[in-house]
C-alpha cells in the first residue's frame, strides 16, 4: 500500500513538474492567450506554440497578451501598452468634459426655468 501511495505522489509531483504552457500567437506573433491546458480553438491565421515547463519558467512583467513571441522569446508590445495607456487618458478627459458639460447643461436648465418663473427647492445655478 505504501509502495502505491509513493508511486501516485511521485507520479503527481512530476507531472507537475513536466507540465507544458500552451501560447496562442496572431499571424504577428503577438500572443493571444497563454494556457496551461492545451484546450484552445485555433481560427485561420493562429498558432499554437507549446513551451516546456509551467508559468513559473515564463514570469512576465505584464499581462502575456502585451508580449510578441519571435524566435522563442518574449518581447514586450510597447506599441500595445502605449496604445492602451492612451485610450485610458482619452477616456479619462472624455469623462472631465461630460461632467462640465452636465454642469453647464444644468445651470442652463436651471436658469431657463427661474426665468419662466418656476421656484426650484433643490436645485441652484453654480
Amino acid at each position: 500500500m505504501k509502495k502505491i501511495l509513493l508511486t501516485l505522489t511521485f507520479m503527481l509531483f512530476t507531472s507537475v513538474c513536466f507540465a507544458d504552457v500552451y501560447v496562442v500567437v496572431n499571424e504577428n506573433k503577438e500572443i493571444v492567450t497563454m494556457s496551461q491546458k492545451n484546450d484552445n480553438i485555433l481560427s485561420g491565421s493562429q498558432e499554437l506554440v507549446v513551451l516546456p515547463g509551467g508559468f513559473g519558467n515564463y514570469e512576465l512583467a505584464d499581462n502575456p497578451t502585451n508580449y510578441f513571441y519571435k524566435n522563442g522569446k518574449f518581447i514586450l508590445n510597447t506599441k500595445k501598452i502605449n496604445d492602451q495607456e492612451t485610450a485610458k487618458i482619452e477616456l479619462a478627459e472624455k469623462e472631465k468634459e461630460k461632467v462640465l458639460i452636465d454642469k453647464e447643461t444644468q445651470n442652463q436648465a436651471v436658469k431657463a426655468l427661474k426665468d419662466k418663473g418656476v421656484v426650484l427647492k433643490y436645485y441652484e445655478e453654480e
